[in-house]
């Protein structure tokens, strides 16, 4: 079995050219954080204090 080369092309390299998200407000961007927490299993705990920090 051929070893790998561990090399990465130009287009592995280098970033992201364009956003995931694009948002207009400040309420759309904090819904989308609020659900990447959910998504990345940040306990509930932890978000009721983010939430309650940006009031």
């Amino acid at each position: 079995m051929a070893r790998r080369s561990n090399k990465l092309s130009e287009s592995e390299h280098s970033p992201q050219l364009k956003p995931l998200y694009v948002v207009d407000d400040f309420e759309s961007a904090m819904h989308l954080f609020l659900r990447d927490c959910k998504i990345r299993n940040i306990s509930e705990h932890t978000i009721t204090y983010y939430k309650n920090g940006v009031e």
